[in-house]
C-alpha cells in the first residue's frame, strides 16, 4: 500500500502521544516509589492529606506540641496530650504524661472531661492523625475551644526523636508500618 504524505503527521502525532503517555506512566512510577519509599514521606503525605480533609479542626506540628510538651514540665500541666488509639497501641508506647481515651470509648469519662474544659489547651494524637482529627472535633463539639489536632501524631511525634515511653511504636495497621523510621517498628 502506498503511504500517502498527509498520514505522516498523524504518525507523528500518535507517536508524540504514546511518548508522552508513556513519560507519564514513567513519573507515575516514580512518584509511587518515592511514596513508598519510607517514614518521612509517607508521615509528610499524611500531614498534607489530614489539614485538607479536617479543614474544620486546627492542626500543629509535632514541633509545636513538643513545645507545649516542654512548657509542661518546666511548670504546671497547661496541656493536656491525649492519646486516643486503642489499649493495644497504648501498651506498645506513648508520650509521657499522656492521657488515654480511645476513639471508640468517647467520649471520656467525668473526671477526664474536666481535665479538658479546665486545660489551657488539648493536643489530640492517634498514630497518623485521621481518628485524633474526628475526637478534634467531637471535644470541640463539646465546648473545649483551644483542641489541636497534632498533624502526623505519634509517627511524625516519634520520627522526629521526641520522648516517648517505649522504644518501638504500634503501627496501627502492618500497612502503615512503612511510615516510621524502621529502628521505631515492633
Amino acid at each position: 500500500m502506498i503511504e500517502k504524505v498527509t498520514d505522516r503527521p498523524r504518525k507523528r502525532k500518535r507517536a508524540l502521544v504514546i511518548g508522552l503517555v508513556m513519560s507519564g506512566v514513567f513519573m507515575l512510577a516514580m512518584v509511587m516509589a518515592l511514596l513508598l519509599a519510607g517514614d518521612i514521606v509517607g508521615v509528610g503525605m499524611a500531614q498534607i492529606y489530614l489539614p485538607a480533609r479536617f479543614g474544620d479542626v486546627e492542626h500543629i506540628s509535632p514541633e509545636s506540641a513538643h513545645r507545649m510538651f516542654q512548657q509542661n514540665s518546666d511548670g504546671p500541666e497547661k496541656t493536656v496530650f491525649l492519646d486516643v488509639r486503642t489499649a493495644g497501641e497504648w501498651a506498645v508506647s506513648h508520650i509521657p504524661g499522656a492521657e488515654h481515651c480511645p476513639e471508640d470509648s468517647f467520649p471520656p469519662g467525668d473526671e477526664l472531661m474536666e481535665k479538658l474544659k479546665r486545660a489551657e489547651s488539648v493536643v489530640v494524637y492517634c498514630a497518623a492523625g485521621y481518628r485524633s482529627a474526628r475526637v478534634c472535633r467531637r471535644l470541640a463539639d463539646k465546648g473545649i475551644t483551644q483542641v489541636y489536632n497534632m498533624n502526623g501524631s505519634i509517627f511524625a511525634w516519634a520520627n522526629q526523636g521526641f520522648p516517648i515511653t517505649g522504644e518501638k511504636v504500634h503501627p496501627y495497621m502492618e500497612s502503615s508500618a512503612w511510615m516510621l523510621k524502621r529502628e521505631l517498628r515492633p
